[in-house]
C-alpha cells in the first residue's frame, strides 16, 4: 500500500509535473500562446537537500504523480513463524540456504479504497484532538502499535448492567469507549470466542495514554469491552444423493462463524452491529446468498437459534430450547465459536443437519 501519512507524502512525493511529458505549461495570454517554466530544473543539490515547499494547486487532469517510497507486504499471511522460510525462490551466488530465526510480525491487511474514503473525513475533522464521540472513536482506532477492530463511544447517562461493569452509569466528565481488539480472522473454522477478544492491560494503557493527550482537561477515559452474547445456530439443509457431507457442513460452518462475528459479521462484513438482535430470518437470508454455489445443496429447510450467555468469568451456558430472537443489550454484540466441549448440552458450536432429498 502507498504511504498515507501527510508528512511522508509531502517528503516522498516527487514534485508534481516534474516528470510530465513536457516541462512547460502553455497559457493563453492576449490571444498568444506563451511558454513559461513550470518548475526550475532538478539538480543534484535540490535532490540531496530538498527544501520545504507548499503547493496549493490541484494537479491537472491526467497528471502522473510518482512516489519514491512504497510499503509492501503479504498482509496477515506474512506473519510467519520462526524457521518457516527455508526455500530459496531464486539462486543467489554463494548463498546455500536461508532461514528466518525470528517470527515475522506486524503484517496487516491492506486498506481498501472504500475505507480510505471514509477515513479521510475523520482525519480532517478530528486532527489531533478528541471532543465529540466520533473524535474519540476515531483516535481509539489509530493508536500506534495497537490494532483495534472497532470502537464505540457511549452516550452519557447510559444505565449499565451491574454484572458487566462498575460504576453503573457514566458520570458527568467521563467518556466510556467500548473497544474490540483485532483478532486473527484468517481461519474462522471455529469462530471467535469472547476470550480471544479480551483487551489486555498493556493495550488498554496505550489507548488511554493516547486519548489523554487529545481529550479536554478534566475528562476521564473509561475503556470497556462490549457485553458479548453467543449465538448457536442449528440449520437443517436438504441435499442431493451425491452431496459431500463433510464439504457441505464445513462450508456452512465457516460462513456462519464469519457472519455471527464481532469483526467480520453482519450484512456488510464489518462486524455485527452493536445492540442489533439476531433473527432466524437474518441467518436464512445470509445463507441464501451462497448455498446455491455449493454442489448438491438444494435448499435450506429450517434454522433454530439458541443464545449462549455468560454465567461467570469462565463458564457459558447454552439455552436449552430454541429462541425466536437473540437480543444483545444496547451495548452488546453477538459472536459464535466452538468450545469443543464433549458434552453436547454445553457445546457452543453450530450444528448442520443434512437431510437427503427423497
Amino acid at each position: 500500500s502507498l504511504i498515507r501519512e501527510p508528512t511522508q507524502l509531502r517528503r516522498q512525493t516527487e514534485v508534481r509535473t516534474r516528470f510530465q511529458n513536457s516541462d512547460r505549461l502553455r497559457t493563453q495570454l492576449n490571444g498568444t500562446e506563451t511558454a513559461v517554466n513550470a518548475l526550475p530544473p532538478m539538480d543534484v543539490e535540490t535532490e540531496a537537500n530538498p527544501q520545504e515547499r507548499q503547493y496549493g494547486q490541484v494537479p491537472p487532469p491526467g497528471a502522473e504523480i510518482y512516489l519514491k517510497a512504497y510499503r509492501t507486504g503479504g498482509g496477515t499471511q506474512g506473519n510467519v513463524e520462526a524457521e518457516m522460510l527455508t526455500v530459496l525462490r531464486s539462486a543467489i551466488p554463494y548463498v546455500k540456504q536461508v532461514i528466518n530465526y525470528e517470527a515475522a510480525t506486524g503484517g496487516t491487511e491492506p486498506e481498501s479504497l472504500d475505507k480510505a474514503i471514509l477515513r479521510v473525513p475523520g482525519l480532517l475533522r478530528s486532527s489531533q484532538r478528541a471532543i465529540t464521540r466520533k473524535d474519540f472513536e476515531y483516535h481509539a482506532m489509530r493508536v500506534p502499535d495497537v490494532d483495534i477492530a472497532r470502537a464505540h463511544c457511549l452516550d452519557a447517562n447510559i444505565e449499565m448492567d451491574k454484572q458487566w461493569t462498575e460504576p453503573d452509569a457514566i458520570k458527568p466528565g467521563q467518556v466510556c469507549i467500548l473497544t474490540i481488539p483485532q483478532a486473527d480472522i484468517q481461519d474462522l473454522s471455529r469462530g471467535l470466542s469472547p476470550q480471544e477478544l479480551k483487551l489486555n492491560d498493556e493495550v488498554a494503557t496505550k489507548i488511554k495514554d493516547y486519548l489523554n493527550e487529545r481529550k479536554p482537561l478534566g475528562v476521564q477515559i473509561l475503556l470497556r469491552e462490549p457485553k458479548y452474547i453467543g449465538v448457536k445456530v442449528k440449520a437443517m439443509i436438504i441435499v442431493g444423493q451425491n452431496a459431500d457431507r463433510g464439504y457441505v457442513s464445513s462450508q456452512f460452518l465457516k460462513r456462519l462463524y464469519r457472519f455471527l462475528n464481532p469483526i467480520t459479521g453482519g450484512t456488510e462484513g464489518q462486524g455485527w452491529p452493536l445492540g442489533h438482535p439476531v433473527y432466524p430470518s437474518d441467518v436464512i437470508a445470509y445463507c441464501q446468498q451462497f448455498y446455491q454455489q455449493i454442489p448438491h445443496v438444494l435448499y435450506l429447510k429450517a434454522v433454530e437459534l439458541r443464545g449462549i450467555r455468560q454465567q461467570d468469568r469462565e463458564n457459558w451456558s447454552v439455552a436449552p430450547i430454541p429462541e425466536p430472537v437473540i437480543y444483545p443489550s444496547e451495548f452488546g454484540v453477538v459472536c459464535s465459536w466452538d468450545n469443543q466441549d464433549e458434552n453436547e448440552e454445553r457445546r457452543t458450536a453450530h450444528e448442520i443437519e443434512l437431510i437427503l432429498d427423497n
